[in-house]
Formats: C-alpha cells, sequence, structure tokens
C-alpha cells in the first residue's frame, strides 16, 4: 500500500499563528492534504508586528529535513522565510536533487514593515534556489527586490532566466476597487488574476498563498490552475478573516 503524498514546508515560527509554519499547517489541513515541516527560525511578533528572529543552526535544520524525506512521501515543498545566508544555504543543499514541485514565498519584511532578512541575502538566494524553484510568489515589493527593473514584466523576466519557472506576483491596485495577481511563465502569454479590494490589512495572506498553490502542484495540478486554485481559497479566507488581535486581521482558513 502506498503512502500517501505529504506537503513539506520549510518556515518560520510565529507565535501568533498568523503567519509563517502556522499558517502553512491550517492552509494545508483546510485543502485536505497533510503536512510537515522543517523550522528556520524563531520569531517575536504578534498581530502588529514582528521585533525579532532567532535562526534556527543551519546544520540542525539541514538533519530536520533529511529525516522527514527518508520517512514520508513528500510530493511538494513550499519554502517561506529563510532569514540568512547560511539558512539559504542549508536549504539548497537539502533540496537540489530532489526535482519536486518546489513553492518559493521570498520573505524580506513583516506586513508592518520590519526587515526579517537582510538584502546581501538576496544573490545567494537567487544563485542557490531560484534554479530549483517551480513557482516564485512575491509581492510587488519582493518582487523588485530580487530584480530591480522599470516594470513586472521585466523583473518577473530577470527570474525566470534564472531558470524559475514561474513567478505570481501580486501586482497591486489596478483601480480604487480591483486587484491583480499575475503569473509569468517562460514563452508563456502572462495570465491575470482578478478580484476585488478588501478594506482590511491582513497577517498571512501570502502565506496562505504560496502554501494553497504548493497543495495543487503535489496533487499534480498544472501551475495555472493551481494559481487559480489558491487564489480564490486565499481570497475566501480574508473574506471571512478575523481580528483576534489588535493589528492586522488574520485569514480564517479552517
Amino acid at each position: 500500500m502506498s503512502r500517501p503524498a505529504v506537503l513539506l514546508s520549510i518556515a518560520g515560527f510565529d507565535p501568533s499563528g498568523g503567519a509563517g509554519l502556522q499558517a502553512d499547517i491550517e492552509t494545508a489541513n483546510a485543502l485536505g492534504m497533510r503536512i510537515v515541516c522543517a523550522q528556520t527560525c524563531n520569531t517575536i511578533q504578534d498581530s502588529c508586528a514582528a521585533s525579532a528572529c532567532r535562526l534556527s543552526d543551519p546544520q540542525w535544520l539541514k538533519r530536520q529535513i533529511a529525516s522527514l524525506f527518508n520517512d514520508f512521501n513528500i510530493a511538494a515543498v513550499k519554502v517561506g522565510l529563510l532569514g540568512s545566508i547560511d539558512i539559504i544555504q542549508a536549504v539548497g543543499e537539502s533540496l537540489e536533487k530532489k526535482r519536486l514541485p518546489l513553492v518559493l514565498d521570498p520573505v524580506f519584511y513583516d506586513g508592518s514593515g520590519h526587515m526579517l532578512m537582510s538584502r546581501r541575502a538576496i544573490h545567494p538566494l537567487c544563485q542557490l534556489l531560484l534554479p530549483l524553484v517551480s513557482v516564485l510568489t512575491p509581492n510587488r515589493r519582493e518582487l523588485f527586490m530580487l530584480a530591480p527593473a522599470d516594470s513586472l514584466e521585466r523583473a518577473a523576466g530577470k527570474l525566470l532566466s534564472t531558470g524559475c519557472q514561474g513567478v505570481f506576483v501580486s501586482s497591486g491596485h489596478i483601480e480604487k476597487t480591483r486587484l491583480r495577481h499575475s503569473l509569468y511563465q517562460s514563452d508563456q502569454p502572462t495570465i491575470n488574476i482578478e478580484s476585488r479590494r478588501l478594506p482590511r490589512e491582513y497577517h498571512g495572506s501570502g502565506c496562505t498563498l504560496s502554501t494553497a498553490v504548493a497543495v495543487q502542484l503535489a496533487r499534480g495540478e498544472p501551475l495555472e490552475l493551481a494559481a487559480r486554485q489558491a487564489h480564490d481559497f486565499t481570497m475566501r479566507t480574508l473574506v471571512k478573516a478575523q481580528q483576534l488581535g489588535r493589528g492586522r486581521y488574520f485569514p480564517k482558513r479552517l
């Protein structure tokens, strides 16, 4: 009897439960997929902001990941907050020969603007991880940090030239009441997915989207369909979001 497919999340710990590993666990479970996790860092944060980040030991992280691959039928990987060049190298070495669908959510800042990973990590991130990536899920700010350019299309093109297979970017407001996500792939037309603009600020929406994409890729869905399904799921969680603390709203995933 074959073992069920599971998703591996490699990300940071958020004690508020809004983002990071806890968001990934809720998202995968809501979509009916089991998930295993490796922790890149521990943070101090709440619904308002993150204030500190303590990194995991890179060798310990590599042992965590190797142990999970040895035991479970991992069908796809989602990577979130990495935090340092050493962690990027550890994750790259752990995944370079796996040839699995890989979704990378390139987290540099939390939603309040607190920096969680140095700009010095951009080059090793692009060099070591992007050639392994099935789809990158940056917001507009993260996209231009990774690939400075005068347009979304040119920035995405730079990232695709590294070997990354897709870039699914939140390109922001197209008018006061509408938002757009754009999926870029090499030698294919851009896919634009529009939705209504919601009135609040959210904690963990990017984690929700990237993990939902990873779940669909783990099931063998093509990237365009995975992106559309993940977008629709994420919007449903935001429509029902709750203000659990004093700050941003939390997506209601379960």
